[in-house]
């Protein structure tokens, strides 16, 4: 899923994103590592990264 970037000055911010599926807490991350054992098995979670 893409939003707001360089790239595409039309695209919507990320926020109206998070606010339409009622995500909270999405404080941008600098390094995400996934695991198997990590994964939530019957929720969905959304993780904000951080641009370079």
């Amino acid at each position: 899923m893409a939003f707001k970037s360089d790239n595409d000055k039309t695209a919507k911010p990320v926020d109206s994103f998070l606010k339409e599926i009622g995500s909270k807490n999405n404080e941008p991350e600098k390094k995400v590592i996934l695991k198997k054992r990590d994964l939530p098995q019957e929720e969905t979670e959304v993780i904000v990264l951080e641009k370079e």
